[in-house]
């Protein structure tokens, strides 16, 4: 089984609790999701009927080379239609393609975790191939950790979450955004954010931007979920 495969398989489990229905689902996943999306630009594998575990998904990537069915828990890719290795287990993750359909930003929520991971991983040139994912842990650990190094005074930087936001230069660059958990505990910090892009497949930082420049350059594109950590720090420092 491929890494990308065993993650939705871990996510299928908990992702889905996490969100529950969605009151609005079309066949092509909503866009952009809930408040807990990241990205403008992801689909949000929602559900039609969460409580009767019913959903029919078809989303193409931009060229439409590659197809993602999902049914219910199960999912499939298929390229120029012939599957993509066996199916596969989903819950309601950010799916987000490349402009070029060569590669995926994965962002999953892990409900008893409370946490967001992200994952850059490639839909394979041939049929029948398996995916080949660049490790998730690999991108999750070298943002996590250049944050943590530079945000010390951070009560929560222990527990960063990391989600997909944009690529750039087809499927060569990839922005992702490391962020402080939206919880209490973590006072005044909760919902601080900041854009890392890096190189892929390499996983190289590039570009480092503050949260003040991510708004400035990436308004057009940011979720419903960063939006609402703006508004919290803007509240939390205006007191």
């Amino acid at each position: 089984m491929s890494r990308l495969l065993a993650i939705l398989l871990i996510s299928g489990c908990v992702s889905g609790v996490a969100h529950g229905q969605q009151s609005t689902c079309p066949e092509t996943g909503a866009r952009p999701g809930d408040e807990d999306t990241y990205s403008q630009l992801s689909v949000r594998l929602c559900w039609q009927d969460f409580a009767n575990g019913k959903r029919h998904l078809r989303i193409w990537s931009p060229d439409h080379s590659v197809l993602l069915s999902v049914d219910g828990e199960n999912a499939q890719l298929y390229k120029n239609g012939r599957a993509l290795g066996g199916d596969f287990k989903v819950g309601d993750e950010e799916w987000l393609w490349s402009p070029d359909s060569r590669a995926i930003i994965l962002t999953t929520h892990l409900a008893n975790a409370s946490e967001e991971i992200a994952s850059v991983d490639f839909i394979p040139e041939v049929a029948g191939m398996a995916v080949i994912p660049h490790p998730p842990e690999d991108v999750m650990k070298t943002i996590q950790k250049d944050f943590a190094a530079r945000h010390r005074q951070l009560k929560c930087v222990g527990d960063t979450n990391v989600g997909g936001l944009k690529w750039l230069d087809r499927s060569k660059k990839a922005i992702l955004i490391a962020e402080i958990p939206p919880s209490p505990h973590c006072e005044n910090d909760d919902g601080y954010f900041e854009a890392y892009v890096l190189s892929i497949p390499e996983g190289r930082i590039l570009q480092r931007y503050s949260m003040t420049e991510t708004v400035t350059r990436f308004r057009d594109v940011l979720g419903p979920r960063l939006v609402s950590d703006v508004q919290e720090q803007r509240e939390s420092h205006s007191k």
